[in-house]
């Protein structure tokens, strides 16, 4: 639940025009980050493709040619979800052809985290 809260206060900065240096560096915990790098690994998706013209930054709204995927968290039998993660499950995400992981906020298709 404390995950969420950052994720969310994260998420009112970046949004109220903060900085993206202070979302990025404030808005995935280390378990988050472990857990996006090892979901993405274990679910690999197709890097996807998009013009030179675009750089994947935070902040930077991601064009609507680019497929967005779903994390797909289970929930443990004590109702609890996997590994803390009620945060990660409402983000989207995509990977670049650099092997970046792109945190992608739903409504905006704004980018909120970069996992390098």
């Amino acid at each position: 639940m404390r995950h969420g809260k950052a994720l969310g206060l994260s998420l009112f900065l970046l949004a109220a025009g903060t900085g993206g240096a202070l979302a990025q560096a404030t808005i995935v915990t280390p378990v988050q980050r472990e857990y996006i790098t090892a979901y993405v690994a274990q679910n690999p998706v197709p890097a996807a493709t998009y013009g030179s013209d675009y750089d994947p930054v935070v902040g930077s709204v991601v064009p609507e040619t680019v497929v967005l995927n779903q994390f797909v968290v289970r929930q443990e039998q004590n109702g609890n979800w996997d590994g803390g993660q009620d945060a990660v499950r409402s983000m989207l995400y995509f990977v670049t052809p650099a092997a970046q992981t792109v945190l992608v906020e739903p409504g905006s298709r704004r980018v909120v985290y970069v996992v390098q």
